[in-house]
């Protein structure tokens, strides 16, 4: 096993003028260590100081204080505490309590690079992205199963997945309405996802592509027998006069 070279708590290290390339080719600030080495910062703000709180975008672990610094491989990291860990970190560390690992670890301490953290919390779409990435994963799985096309999974879990993941990214990355475009007549709602639709019909077609084979939805539905259909699966049909939105000089 070859020999971990990484060097925790060390001396605060100082910002230089200088620059190089790292490893994606961006140019990065070099800090200088006591003892005359270079490390590369990959973080897009200063180094923080001890006891300054960062934002640790990986793992869903949020904010937490600088205890200290480290050296990989030529890079400076910072060494965190969690304000408030997630649940799973919190169960590692009881089951490391009789480890091996440093006493450090054992008190709740991590290891990030500068590009892993940030100053200020991301937006919350960031969250929702996770789930559609999630979603997709889910996707993949049952497309690997199973391709016959007849059992549930594959007949209603796909199709269900996919118009999942199709009303989170509209969260995630809504579109604008243009100017002169007619807002959504009708909206879907249901446990605090909607889904807007410009025209009846369009509520039709969603609805149906969730009904068993026995229940037959016609175009020529009336308002209250498609809200009638979209109430079996938790959905509440609301009609809203559709405004356009004028040009602006």
């Amino acid at each position: 096993m070859p020999e971990c070279t990484d060097r925790f708590f060390i001396p605060p290290p100082s910002p230089t003028s200088e620059t190089r390339t790292g490893e994606d080719d961006n140019l990065l600030p070099v800090y200088l260590e006591e003892n005359g080495g270079l490390l590369l910062w990959s973080g897009d703000f200063p180094l923080p100081a001890i006891d300054s709180r960062v934002f640790v975008n990986v793992n869903n672990i949020g904010w937490a204080l600088v205890k200290g610094y480290y050296a990989s491989a030529g890079y400076l990291g910072v060494m965190t505490l969690p304000i408030n860990p997630p649940m799973w970190l919190c169960e590692q560390w009881l089951e490391d309590k009789d480890s091996e690992r440093p006493e450090w670890a054992k008190q709740g301490i991590g290891c990030e690079f500068g590009s892993e953290l940030s100053l200020v919390e991301p937006a919350k779409s960031n969250g929702l992205q996770e789930v559609v990435l999630t979603l997709q994963y889910c996707l993949e799985t049952f497309e690997a199963t199973c391709q016959c096309e007849k059992c549930d999974p594959c007949r209603r879990g796909r199709r269900d997945i996919r118009r999942a993941i199709s009303i989170v990214e509209e969260f995630c990355w809504p579109i604008d309405t243009p100017a002169g475009i007619q807002s959504p007549r009708f909206v879907l709602q249901r446990a605090g996802v909607k889904a807007e639709f410009d025209g009846l019909r369009t509520v039709i077609d969603f609805v149906r592509d969730f009904l068993p084979p026995s229940i037959v939805l016609h175009d020529s539905a009336t308002r209250a027998e498609v809200a009638a259909m979209a109430a079996r699966k938790h959905w509440t049909l609301v009609e809203k006069k559709g405004t356009t939105h004028a040009p602006q000089e």
